[in-house]
């Protein structure tokens, strides 16, 4: 009996010692020099049947337009000046936009021009960095300007757009099978008609995978920090995310649309998924969703804000996330952020556990 006590005393203090040290390090992260983040997230809840969104091209358009200029002008004062809480950023989420960008290899960039509509009127509102998900098209030279090239290459990805309207963006990584990419579909052609039965649309190729692990850098007045960028599930890809961590001020940006996940648990699951990648790379994160779950997460998971504490969530007067609405989230970015364990060596840690574990079970059996 008393042997048994020994282990079960270890554990017990194990415990109580990582509570301890949680809170500390909770503690510590509350007391770090930050700069202050402002962003507007802008989320329509547009219904969608499978993968088709059930609105028209115009209707998204003005439905971003409207939505996002409601809450910039109600951030003026009567005679129009910017009040100081003007956001930074403002969010749409993954492929809000239905124009799909054009690019060369020789590093041409090509704006549908109902994207550059939408932009312009936004715009008439005042100075911000737009950050919204887009198709990304391969193109080529057709005179003046550019054509899609056939079968060129297409991503999921995700735009960066400054008060001076020039471009950068990040091409996902993580590709969610039969949903943006079937594998082995050239070679099993019946999987196109399953496409097609679940999603309602002809299948008409997979996007391609991104390659660049580096941050995006954007500014924030005049100081830039880098964005780790991550699109839909990409959130719940703990080892890809630290990929793109730097010893220098970052915040995690994730656009998503979990449309097709109906009123159910699913876009609830996904979020609580993604907060695990701000507590344990030590990042903020900032989150925008057509249907899902909009909101400001800081290093520690928690979604109060700074100085209110209020939840930065954007639901409805019920609670509920299933709603069009803005939000105007404030976050608190380190300037010089901690490094967690995930963080310095990944999942070699989970593996050691793993086979320390079996080991002692090993060796604890054969003792017996």
């Amino acid at each position: 009996m008393a042997r048994n006590r020994v282990p079960l005393g270890v554990a017990a203090l194990l415990v109580v010692s990582l509570f301890f040290y949680g809170k500390f390090r909770i503690a510590g992260e509350s007391q770090v020099e930050s700069i202050r983040l402002r962003t507007l997230l802008v989320q329509l809840n547009i219904p969608q049947e499978a993968a088709r969104m059930l609105w028209t091209d115009l209707e998204t358009h003005q439905g971003y337009e409207d939505e996002t200029l409601k809450a910039l002008e109600s951030l003026k004062s009567p005679d129009g000046k910017i009040s100081e809480k003007w956001p930074d950023w403002v969010m749409w989420p993954e492929v809000a936009l239905t124009g799909r960008l054009l690019f060369t290899d020789s590093g041409a960039r090509g704006i549908p021009e109902n994207n550059r509509e939408t932009l312009a009127q936004i715009r008439t509102a005042g100075e911000f960095t737009l950050i919204y998900g887009a198709g990304e098209l391969e193109g080529e030279p057709a005179g003046e300007y550019l054509a899609y090239k056939e079968k060129g290459r297409s991503y999921n990805s995700m735009a960066v757009v400054p008060p001076d309207d020039s471009l950068q963006t990040y091409r996902k990584h993580h590709l969610v099978i039969f949903g943006e990419t079937i594998p082995f579909v050239d070679s099993l052609p019946f999987l196109k008609e399953i496409y097609k039965q679940q999603s309602g649309a002809e299948y008409t190729g997979s996007f391609n995978a991104g390659d660049s692990l580096e941050p995006l850098p954007i500014l924030v007045g005049e100081r830039k920090i880098s964005a780790i960028p991550s699109i839909c599930f990409e959130d719940s890809v703990a080892r890809l995310t630290r990929k793109f961590v730097r010893p220098e001020p970052q915040v995690i940006v994730n656009i998503t649309n979990d449309g097709w996940f109906k009123q159910t648990a699913g876009a609830a699951q996904h979020f609580s998924n993604s907060r695990f990648r701000a507590i344990e790379l030590r990042r903020p994160m900032l989150r925008c969703a057509n249907t899902g779950i909009s909101a400001a997460v800081d290093s520690t998971g928690s979604t109060a804000h700074p100085e209110t504490g209020a939840p930065q969530i954007i639901v409805d007067q019920n609670g509920s996330h299933f709603t069009r609405g803005s939000l105007l989230a404030e976050i608190k970015i380190p300037l010089k952020p901690s490094f967690s364990l995930f963080a310095l060596i990944g999942d070699w840690g989970l593996i050691f556990t793993g086979i320390a574990g079996l080991t002692m079970a090993i060796f604890t059996r054969k003792s017996e």
